[in-house]
């Protein structure tokens, strides 16, 4: 005869057995899920700008800028020294002291203009060059980081200017906060600073 109690408890147990052995693999399993869904990893800003070629662009660019403003310094320098020289001529009329120093002023006017658009250009081909290096580095990044299931890549060097280069959406808890804090804020007034 079937003792019930017997085949209901070998029921229980062989049940609770595998309920264990179900529940621990999930655990396992979603430990393991834990870890790679919140992989970070980091990535050296100040030895990237310094070491990745592109932004060897940069410094030629500089070059050329500087090349430029010490040749408006140059043509600044001897526009003075000619000015000096006119105005200590003393075999030049008035007149002819104010023509010969209209005529250096409209030199000036045309040299500044001829340099400042080279300048002004310069700026914006940096300017595209810029974007167009990020625009490609945040593709890299990105690409690189759905590749080893990162989620989260920080700078690793702390005096740069950007501190996270690339986090999943999933991650960003940006408008859960703003609506907490909103909430905790709602019937917040300024005035309740003089009570404290």
């Amino acid at each position: 005869m079937i003792d019930i109690r017997k085949t209901l408890w070998l029921v229980l147990l062989i049940s609770t057995i595998i309920i264990s052995y179900y529940m621990t693999t999930n655990i396992y399993s979603n430990k393991h899920n834990e870890n790679n869904s919140n992989k970070i990893a980091v990535l050296n800003g100040i030895k990237l700008k310094e070491k990745a070629k592109c932004f060897k662009l940069h410094e030629t660019n500089s070059e050329k800028l500087n090349n430029i403003l010490r040749i408006i310094n140059e043509h600044e320098l001897q526009i003075r020294k000619d000015y000096n020289i006119i105005q200590n001529n003393s075999k030049l009329s008035s007149k002819q002291k104010q023509n010969k120093i209209t005529k250096l002023e409209n030199n000036w006017k045309k040299i500044y203009i001829h340099y400042n658009k080279e300048v002004q250009n310069i700026k914006e081909i940096d300017k595209k060059l810029t974007n167009y290096i990020y625009e490609k580095l945040n593709k890299i990044i990105k690409n690189t980081a759905k590749e080893m299931n990162i989620n989260v890549i920080l700078n690793k060097e702390s005096t740069d200017t950007i501190f996270i280069f690339y986090n999943n959406d999933n991650l960003d808890i940006t408008d859960t906060i703003i609506l907490r804090l909103d909430e905790e804020l709602k019937n917040f007034d300024i005035k309740d600073l003089n009570n404290k």
